[in-house]
């Protein structure tokens, strides 16, 4: 009974999300990022076309649904690749700002620059960030100071995610479900332009998929626990995600998993080997980067005070901003900035009649603006402004057709594995609604709309393989 009402209250709570989530596509516009002036008239004529585009984009599925099989594999992967590798060699985007300072601090690390942690202003603010330093110092010191190999890396790890999450969708939904999450991560707009950015989203977010296809296709016994707990920390060492991801898990095999599973103290088991692996490694990493002096801060803590603050600024709708940011910059130390955070906090939570107001424009913002991972990608290049405006509004057009095949899926109850990925998504969208927010973060979100929506085909009435 508690296994069927978690997942009643998962899947009601999935498909109001969403559907909000599509009213905000059809109503919600920032001037910022369209090239003319948004007159009423003007939102009217894009929502519309955007429906249309929907329309068409659905109508070109089922014309194509019933020839996806699993030869076109490779083709896709090699098609991703391509994609990818051609985007870095023809934008040529050079680091800037966070993405700068990271960089900086990875050549510094590769020259053996003793306080390379504590000189780096930005790394000294954000420590977790140094298991990302580290990967690029890393291959700085192997492969020399080359941008260029750092970018051809980052196409080949989210070449390996899009397989990943194709696994995940053939687990779930089927072999052309799987083709069509393939296609669909392959020409995703700021899934491609993000490799050309030196971002840690890239190689972290191919870790946690891996870890999701391993938990979902493989039984969970004490030996893939280990394995998953193991690559949740190698994702989380490279940006810290996985507390999010770990509790949606525990979630997942508490209430839905483990009630009804054959083999109950294997599972827990499993579960409890996933948990500790990823605690010990974790505990252990932060312990011996301070052993190594290579910094003296923890690098397991968020600062999650400071997200908090940062999110609840109802003045810049949850954003990074520069005044913030100096209030508790001004502090010397971790400990200090960390009073200085929760005291912006306590500030933020004093006027609670803002935050309902904020938290809605929060939700619109987050899941219907325009990817600023396209701004992120052609910043100080030769691209054409033209071209970056296309861009925006293709990636637009194929985020609603996306978020409707997610609602389209969620017409009907999700079963099994797919539980999981609604979890992650709503804990994903939930916990945005307080920390600090910027649309280049549903990069993690991509990947588990895209298997939701692949599913979307394969669940509907109409067998469309039989057309």
């Amino acid at each position: 009974m508690l296994t069927q009402l978690s997942k009643r209250i998962v899947w009601y709570f999935a498909a109001s999300l969403f559907l909000l989530i599509n009213f905000c596509n059809l109503v919600y516009y920032d001037q910022h990022y369209w090239p003319w002036p948004l007159t009423p008239l003007r939102v009217v004529g894009l929502s519309f076309g955007f429906i249309l585009i929907t329309i068409a984009g659905i109508w070109l599925l089922r014309l194509l649904w019933p020839h996806l099989t699993g030869h076109w594999e490779p083709w896709v992967l090699g098609l991703a690749l391509v994609l990818r590798v051609g985007w870095v060699l023809v934008a040529r985007t050079p680091p800037v700002q966070d993405y700068l300072s990271l960089h900086q601090a990875s050549v510094a690390f590769a020259q053996g620059v003793a306080n390379f942690a504590t000189s780096n202003r930005y790394l000294a603010n954000y420590p977790y960030m140094l298991g990302f330093v580290l990967y690029q110092g890393s291959v700085i010191k192997l492969f020399g100071n080359s941008l260029l190999l750092l970018q051809l890396l980052n196409s080949l790890f989210s070449v390996i995610t899009i397989y990943f999450v194709g696994k995940i969708s053939r687990q779930l939904y089927g072999e052309r479900a799987q083709i069509l999450a393939l296609l669909m991560m392959t020409v995703y707009v700021p899934n491609v332009v993000a490799t050309s950015v030196l971002t840690n989203d890239i190689l972290a977010v191919m870790f946690f998929m891996a870890a999701i296809w391993l938990l979902i296709a493989r039984p969970l016994t004490w030996r893939t626990g280990l394995a998953i707990g193991l690559l949740m920390f190698l994702g989380n060492f490279i940006r810290p995600l996985a507390t999010i991801i770990l509790l949606a898990v525990t979630l997942y095999a508490v209430l839905i998993a483990l009630p009804t599973h054959r083999h109950k103290y294997r599972y827990l088991l499993g579960l409890i080997s996933l948990l500790v692996t990823f605690g010990v490694a974790t505990v252990g990493s932060n312990m011996a980067v301070q052993a190594a002096k290579l910094t003296p801060q923890s690098i397991v803590t968020t600062n999650t005070a400071w997200k908090l603050a940062v999110g609840l600024n109802s003045k810049t709708d949850g954003k990074w901003n520069e005044a913030d940011y100096a209030v508790v910059a001004a502090g010397k130390t971790a400990a200090e900035r960390t009073k200085l955070s929760q005291k912006l906090l306590k500030q933020r939570l004093a006027q609670p009649e803002k935050l309902p107001g904020l938290m809605a424009k929060k939700f619109a913002i987050m899941w219907a603006d325009i990817d600023t991972m396209t701004s992120w990608g052609t910043k100080k290049t030769r691209i054409p402004a033209i071209i970056v405006d296309a861009l925006c509004i293709i990636q637009r057009a194929m985020y609603v057709i996306l978020t409707v095949l997610v609602s389209l899926t969620l017409l009907k109850r999700p079963r099994g594995a797919a539980n999981l990925i609604m979890i992650l998504l709503i804990g994903y969208i939930l916990i945005h609604l307080g920390i600090e927010i910027q649309t280049r973060y549903r990069y993690f979100a991509m990947p588990l709309m895209v298997i939701l929506a692949s599913g979307a085909p394969a669940l509907w009435p109409v067998n469309w393989s039989d057309k």
